[in-house]
């Protein structure tokens, strides 16, 4: 493994965990997994180490290391996660910090996410009137290595415009300040609030997509922005000048009875190359707010299957189902599902004219919409956006109960 390792590819590898969870396991010959042996299995496997480098990490004489080779060591040893080998977080030291150790990650069978769920489960919905967006127009209090940040991409990506090269355009954006969940008196439906804040495209870029850039910590040293400031006991608070964003997933199944799943291009900003729901859309301050400036996220999921799909779906007909953030990126969103009139081949007729925005997926698929289908294709297929696929199983769990689809999920197996 390379000493010279990317600062938004470094990870820290807590050797006692490697320790324990190596002498746990057996080789093919069912003796002790020795570290030689786990040497061998990484090089097959592409991953430059020795024998040595595996001690020096068990003994805590090495820490950091690539994430792809994390990701590998995690394969071979056989963890449904890579943070399964990472330290826990520290206890929060300052204000500022707060919230994220070991998120509740959904897991259903062999799939696991870094996606969160903070509320419901796929079998309710919220009705509308008992999902209620608030706004106020005072920006959001950000830290001083946050901002530096944010001047340091707006400078670049002005510079990139300037000299005709690929860029990332500003545009504004809406914040997640806190939220508050309910139940309805009676029956005991989704109830949730959700308080906003202005926020902008680089800001995003300087928080959610730079969580692994080194920053000072205060106390003479460096640590990551997720270091600094994503850790503490509490999964349900929200650290707000870090939700720069807000994302709305739709899954949409065709009048043919097909789900439309996307996967993403080089071109966007985030998850690139992965499998995801339908439409994906951030809520925009000019496009998605209503008359008082509040958002409106069924006008934004609309928008996505418009601008991604050429498909024209009525934000009445919109049903969200759960609400959450992913833990890898701090990207908060509401996941749903809607139906639209138009069948398999009109929307690829659509698509085929032209859409807004379709450069944000590189291929388009049709999956037939039953739980056995897609769960062949979920495990077929990878790599996967967090939320994307959330919402896909929510949709699913939605339409044909829990019990289904965890059956159809336990018979396909990766």
């Amino acid at each position: 493994m390379s000493a010279e390792i990317p600062e938004e590819k470094r990870r820290i590898l807590d050797g006692k965990k490697l320790r324990t969870i190596r002498k746990s396991r057996k080789d093919e010959y069912g003796q002790l997994l020795i570290q030689t042996k786990l040497a061998q299995k990484l090089n097959n496997m592409g991953v430059q180490i020795s024998q040595q480098a595996i001690s020096d990490y068990e003994r805590g004489e090495r820490e950091q290391i690539h994430i792809d080779d994390l990701k590998k060591l995690a394969q071979v040893l056989e963890l449904s996660s890579y943070k399964d080998l990472m330290p826990n977080r520290p206890p929060a030291l300052g204000s500022n910090r707060a919230v994220l150790t070991q998120p509740q990650e959904l897991r259903i069978g062999s799939i696991s996410t870094t996606f969160v769920v903070v509320d419901g489960d796929g079998e309710a919905e919220y009705q509308k009137e008992n999902l209620r967006c608030h706004y106020s127009r005072q920006p959001l209090k950000v830290p001083s290595d946050i901002k530096s940040l944010r001047v340091e991409i707006e400078r670049k990506q002005v510079k990139a415009k300037k000299e005709g090269r690929e860029h990332h355009w500003n545009g504004p954006m809406y914040g997640l300040e806190r939220f508050v969940r309910s139940r309805t008196i009676y029956e005991e439906d989704l109830e949730l609030d959700i308080y906003f804040r202005p926020t902008d495209y680089f800001l995003f870029l300087a928080t959610s997509m730079s969580l692994e850039r080194q920053v000072e910590d205060g106390r003479g040293g460096r640590v990551t922005l997720r270091d600094k400031y994503l850790y503490g006991g509490e999964r349900d608070r929200v650290v707000p000048f870090l939700a720069t964003s807000f994302g709305i997933m739709l899954a949409i199944i065709t009048s043919d009875r097909y789900l439309i799943v996307t996967q993403r291009s080089g071109d966007v900003g985030s998850w690139t190359g992965c499998f995801s729901a339908s439409a994906n859309e951030g809520l925009s301050r000019v496009l998605d707010r209503d008359e008082s400036g509040r958002p409106d996220p069924y006008r934004a999921g609309a928008r996505g299957a418009r601008e991604e799909l050429s498909t024209e779906i009525e934000p009445a007909d919109i049903r969200f189902l759960s609400f959450g953030f992913d833990s890898e990126r701090y990207q908060w969103g509401l996941l749903g599902m809607t139906k639209a009139d138009l069948s398999l081949s009109e929307i690829q007729d659509r698509v085929s004219l032209g859409a807004r925005d379709r450069w944000e997926n590189r291929e388009i698929r049709f999956v037939p919409f039953d739980p056995p289908s897609v769960a062949a294709f979920v495990m077929e297929n990878s790599p996967w956006q967090p939320g994307g696929l959330t919402c896909i199983i929510h949709t699913l769990i939605h339409e044909f109960g829990r019990d289904q689809v965890e059956r159809a999920l336990s018979l396909v197996k990766r």
